[in-house]
C-alpha cells in the first residue's frame, strides 16, 4: 500500500481490493491515516444518525461530527 496509509478490514475480499486500489493511487498522506472498514447487512446506530445525508443513486453517505466518520450505505434495487 501506500506510505503512512494503514487498513483494517475483517473482509478479505474488500480489503485485498482496497490495498490494490489504496497503491494505485500512490498518495502520501501528510499525517499518518487508519482506515477502518467493516462490511455489514446494517449500519449500526444508523437510526440515530442524523447527519444530513449526501444522496446519489442508489448510494447515501453521511460524515462528520459528532461521529467523526464516513459512513456509506448502498440501497437495495431490483435486480434486472
Amino acid at each position: 500500500m501506500g506510505p503512512g496509509i494503514s487498513l483494517s478490514c475483517d473482509d478479505a475480499a474488500v480489503r485485498r481490493w482496497l490495498e490494490e486500489w489504496i497503491a494505485a493511487m500512490r498518495l502520501t498522506p501528510p499525517a499518518p491515516l487508519t482506515l477502518v472498514v467493516r462490511v455489514g447487512d446494517v449500519v449500526p446506530d444508523a437510526h440515530r444518525d442524523f447527519r444530513s445525508p449526501f444522496l446519489q443513486p442508489l448510494l447515501e453517505i453521511r460524515s462528520g461530527p459528532p461521529q467523526g466518520d464516513v459512513r456509506i450505505r448502498w440501497l437495495a434495487a431490483p435486480a434486472h
